[in-house]
C-alpha cells in the first residue's frame, strides 16, 4: 500500500512537470525554428533591420509566441555578416503554498542565427 502511494505521488510529480513544461519547450521550438528558416530567408531581406525585426514579428504573431518580444531580438550587421540573437528565460510558476512560498522552474533559451552578408549591399 506505501508502495502504490509513492508510485502515484511519483507518477503526479511527473505530470506536473510535463503539463507545465510541455508548452514551454514547444513554443521555444517555434522561436527555433523562425531562426532556422531566417537561415534560409535572410536574401531577401538585406540590412534593413525593420524588415528582419518585421519577419520574426510575423512569425511569432502567426504561430502564437507570447514568450517573447520581437523588440528583444538582437540584430548586428557586420561587413561580412548578419548576427541575429535572442536569449530569454520562461519562468513557470510549479507549485505555489502560502506556508513554504512559490517555486518556479526556469528555462533558459539561447537562439542565434548568423548569414553572410549580401555582397550587393
Amino acid at each position: 500500500a506505501v508502495g502504490l502511494l509513492a508510485l502515484g505521488v511519483l507518477l503526479a510529480f511527473w505530470v506536473l512537470i510535463i503539463v507545465k513544461l510541455v508548452p514551454v519547450y514547444l513554443e521555444g521550438r517555434s522561436v527555433k525554428s523562425v531562426f532556422e528558416r531566417y537561415e534560409e530567408d535572410y536574401a531577401e531581406f538585406g540590412t534593413d533591420k525593420r524588415r528582419i525585426q518585421g519577419y520574426f514579428e510575423r512569425f511569432f504573431q502567426v504561430n502564437a509566441v507570447y514568450a517573447v518580444n520581437p523588440r528583444d531580438i538582437n540584430i548586428e550587421i557586420g561587413k561580412k555578416d548578419i548576427t541575429v540573437t535572442l536569449d530569454y528565460e520562461a519562468r513557470v510558476p510549479f507549485v505555489s503554498s502560502e506556508q513554504y512560498g512559490d517555486l518556479w522552474v526556469v528555462v533558459e533559451f539561447k537562439n542565434k542565427a548568423v548569414v553572410p552578408r549580401g555582397s550587393s549591399e
